[in-house]
């Protein structure tokens, strides 16, 4: 089968990316054709995408026409920031649309109010949400941009409509799209997972007065909840008797901010905030290994959170808010532990996160079971959903093709 695998970047510019370079390369190591069609080659700071040898690449902006002379069978389309394209996209070929976000149910695609408190927001998309736009700070103060931005999230929902098929990585991205009135049988959840990690390495005996070790990983934007992190740490130190390290690795614009806040808290005694910015996969994984616990504050409902799964084939518990996806990855009391996310307190994450670490015996035990649930999950099985997604769209002729697997 020749599958064109479309998105906004042809560089490692978010999460999309990684999912996408897994992907790809599982797709071509099962025998089928594989191309990368990408709008465009920036943030020049990124690296390009890593894909397997033989992969063909595309710039849409400038070879459309020789994308579409490569004759694809189906193309695997992760969301473009040029909505028109996307839809003509979506209607000239077998199309399948992955969900990575809330495309179409959302005005700013946040889907959650950062006023009076930050929450996940519930409410179907529709033309009462210019109403709750300005209320509820769902993005900017611009009237203008408000109804620019719901007259592209309208067309964008209607567009999915010409897709031949939905996937998305969790089951309440697909609760998501079916309350919005796609039909159920054309969403599918297909399970998602990175490739498994090498076995954590043995960790030494803990001495009683050792800080306990946090990590978090992430842009740091409002939505993200490091705020709370931060204002949960005190609560966490008081209730362990413990020191404690976090490492928050990522950048955005909160950072100046959250760097303040986290200077008053660390100048009490045994609470210690480093803030490493955006760091290789390499060095992420070793920080992981190195740490306790994996700690996603996030407020808003993240779609998925692979970043969870990444901890967990390290055998690293999480603690979270329970919001979104998360609970497709985190099993509370087995995998780690919720909080209360609506509304997300600082309080509710603390308690979570010494649920996690307060005995090493408990936190081992957490780490093995996400490490096994982890192990559940992989690429190449997500690959496989996805080809038998394409072949009922495709039909059997291509897979029989020439050229083709």
């Amino acid at each position: 089968m020749r599958i064109g695998v479309v998105t906004w970047s042809s560089r490692r510019a978010g999460g999309v990316e990684t999912y996408l370079e897994s992907i790809a390369a599982a797709l071509a190591q099962s025998g089928h054709d594989v191309s990368l069609w990408a709008e465009t080659d920036t943030p020049g700071d990124r690296p390009p995408m890593r894909l397997p040898a033989g992969i063909a690449r595309f710039d849409l902006a400038h070879d459309l026409q020789a994308a579409f002379d490569w004759a694809p069978d189906v193309l695997l389309v992760n969301g473009l920031n040029d909505t028109a394209l996307e839809s003509q996209l979506l209607r000239a070929r077998p199309s399948v649309f992955v969900a990575h976000n809330f495309y179409g149910t959302c005005i700013s695609g946040t889907k959650a109010w950062a006023f009076p408190i930050d929450r996940p927001c519930h409410r179907e998309f529709g033309w009462p949400c210019l109403l709750h736009y300005f209320p509820h700070r769902c993005g900017g103060l611009s009237p203008i941009t408000m109804v620019r931005l719901y007259a592209r999230e309208r067309n964008r929902l209607a567009a999915l409509d010409s897709a031949g098929a939905i996937v998305t990585l969790s089951t309440y991205m697909r609760d998501e799209y079916v309350r919005h009135g796609l039909p159920p049988a054309r969403v599918t959840c297909v399970p998602f997972g990175p490739e498994p990690g090498p076995a954590p390495a043995p960790r030494s005996t803990r001495t009683s007065n050792a800080p306990r070790s946090l990590l978090s990983i992430g842009r740091l934007e409002r939505l993200k909840g490091i705020h709370l992190l931060l204002d949960a740490l005190p609560l966490v130190h008081e209730a362990l008797g413990q020191p404690l390290s976090l490492t928050i690795i990522g950048d955005g614009p909160e950072r100046p901010d959250l760097e303040r806040r986290a200077a008053g808290i660390s100048r009490g005694d045994g609470v210690a905030v480093t803030f490493a910015g955006w760091v290789s996969p390499d060095e992420r994984d070793r920080r992981l290994g190195d740490a306790d616990l994996l700690v996603v504050p996030s407020t808003w409902p993240e779609p998925f959170g692979l970043v969870g799964l990444e901890a967990a084939r390290a055998g690293v518990p999480a603690a979270a808010f329970d919001v979104g996806g998360i609970r497709d990855w985190l099993i509370d009391g087995q995998t780690g532990a919720l909080a209360p996310g609506d509304p997300p307190t600082a309080a509710g994450l603390a308690a979570a996160i010494v649920t996690c670490v307060h005995d090493e015996s408990r936190r081992a035990t957490l780490g093995a079971a996400a490490r096994a649930a982890a192990a559940r999950r992989s690429p190449e099985e997500h690959a496989a959903g996805l080809v038998g997604v394409f072949e009922a769209l495709a039909g059997p002729r291509a897979t029989g093709r020439d050229g083709g697997a």
